[in-house]
């Protein structure tokens, strides 16, 4: 569990950071139903969540895979920020979703300590929160976990989107039969959600 902060940005130097506002939050998770909110706003809000890792100060250089939040973040490792994902505002007005999975290297541990905190917005999604899991670990093992990932996403998006070519050339050489046709639309529909969402490893071609 983390400590969580509703209708807080504390940044780096954890201004606002109070018992009387901390609650503890599971992650992954959505914050819906966990902080109070009218029903009209439907997980609409910001906050911020705190976490103290203890590791050891001589392992090798470590790092923190984050996949899909809610929907849009600032990461703060011991103070200094290393990641977000669009803008995090107090409305809607001031807030930029967007979703970026990305991987990012841990510097320094102060006597064994990283202090994560992790600033999120979302006035776009009905739920808010950090929805996936946040791994951390060395950066080679957290790196090849990734790369395992795509790999298999990869593999599957090329079968599925060899089926779809395969039966749209059934569709072509007999016309007048539709199903091939509706068959390789929905295999087509299938490939693109898979690089897409989960790893999302469209988004690293830009």
């Amino acid at each position: 569990q983390w400590a969580f902060h509703w209708n807080v940005l504390c940044g780096p130097d954890q201004t606002g950071f109070s018992e009387q506002n901390q609650r503890f939050i599971e992650v992954p998770g959505r914050w819906n139903g966990v902080v109070p909110q009218k029903p009209e706003d439907r997980g609409l809000g910001f906050g911020t969540y705190h976490l103290t890792v203890y590791i050891d100060p001589q392992s090798s250089p470590m790092a923190l895979r984050l996949m899909n939040i809610g929907t849009a973040f600032s990461l703060y490792v011991n103070g200094e920020k290393i990641a977000s994902a669009g803008e995090v505002g107090r409305d809607r007005t001031a807030t930029r979703p967007a979703y970026k999975p990305q991987i990012c290297r841990i510097e320094q541990a102060l006597e064994g300590q990283v202090f994560l905190d992790v600033e999120v917005a979302n006035f776009h999604e009905y739920h808010g929160g950090i929805w996936d899991s946040v791994s951390l670990g060395l950066e080679k093992d957290v790196r090849h976990l990734r790369e395992i990932r795509q790999l298999m996403e990869l593999s599957v998006f090329g079968a599925i989107l060899f089926m779809g070519l395969y039966h749209l050339g059934l569709f072509l050489l007999k016309p007048a039969i539709k199903a091939p046709l509706y068959f390789s639309l929905i295999c087509f529909l299938f490939a693109s959600r898979l690089v897409l969402t989960h790893e999302r490893y469209f988004l690293d071609l830009f």
